[in-house]
């Protein structure tokens, strides 16, 4: 791997050395087999897929370089860990405002995410692709973890963490969007108390939430009670909320 300067000027970044499965050591010393994809963090950490590794590489701004995914294999050993997972041909690397990793595998037809969180479980997930590695075409407009990926080449993440995949074998550039949860409290009559309807707030970050603030757009109708949320939310833990709805007249109302 070169770094080719505004001047002209290059230098080595990794490779060239004889460590076929380096973790720990100088980045020079790594030996690859088929680099076949970058990306370099606003950090300044660069990931480097071998594709003929079965690995993603992680270097950091010390220039040390450390396995980051894959278990130097094409098969999974263990799914729900970053070096569990089996990486047939990596094809693409990104990552979202949080430093999420994002890789893509053609050989094996699946996207997967790496959380950069330092207490997530698992610590890696398949966004979509079957979970086999079966070529396909399908889940358009349905849970991204349901559709079928056939030979995805690329990947990229926007500032509102919408994922783009070049699915090469369909023909096709797909994206993952996200929406905000809901909760319905169905029909509720004037004066009584619909819910409570819950849900966790979880830290999937790599530190604290703090302040953390919440509140209501409409206070009359609706009401919250957070329960282990406080003023801040630490790393890798979770809170609860319980919303109620006691309509005061009649219509639709969204809290």
């Amino acid at each position: 791997v070169l770094e080719i300067y505004a001047g002209g000027q290059k230098s080595f970044i990794a490779g060239q050395g004889s460590d076929v499965a380096p973790n720990g050591v100088l980045a020079t010393a790594a030996k690859f087999v088929h680099p076949s994809a970058l990306y370099l963090d606003p950090a300044g950490d660069l990931y480097i897929a071998d594709r003929g590794g079965f690995r993603v590489y992680q270097i950091d701004t010390a220039g040390i370089i450390r396995f980051f995914a894959g278990n130097g294999t094409a098969a999974d050993t263990n799914p729900t860990t970053r070096t569990g997972i089996g990486l047939a041909g990596v094809s693409g690397i990104s990552a979202d405002p949080a430093g999420d990793i994002y890789i893509t595998d053609a050989a094996s037809n699946r996207l997967f995410l790496a959380y950069s969180g330092q207490a997530q479980n698992p610590e890696v997930t398949l966004l979509a692709g079957d979970i086999n590695g079966a070529p396909g075409y399908t889940g358009d407009n349905g849970p991204a973890n349901a559709a079928e990926l056939d030979n995805p080449m690329a990947v990229a993440v926007d500032g509102g963490a919408d994922v783009f995949i070049a699915d090469t074998g369909n023909s096709a550039l797909r994206e993952i969007t996200y929406t905000n949860p809901t909760l319905d409290f169905g029909t509720v009559k004037v004066g009584q108390i619909g819910g409570p309807l819950g849900t966790t707030l979880w830290n999937a970050g790599n530190g604290a939430l703090s302040p953390l603030t919440f509140g209501l757009d409409d206070q009359v109708n609706f009401a919250v009670d957070a329960i282990g949320c406080g003023g801040s939310l630490a790393e890798g833990s979770t809170c609860n909320f319980s919303f109620f709805f006691t309509p005061q007249s009649p219509g639709s109302f969204v809290g």
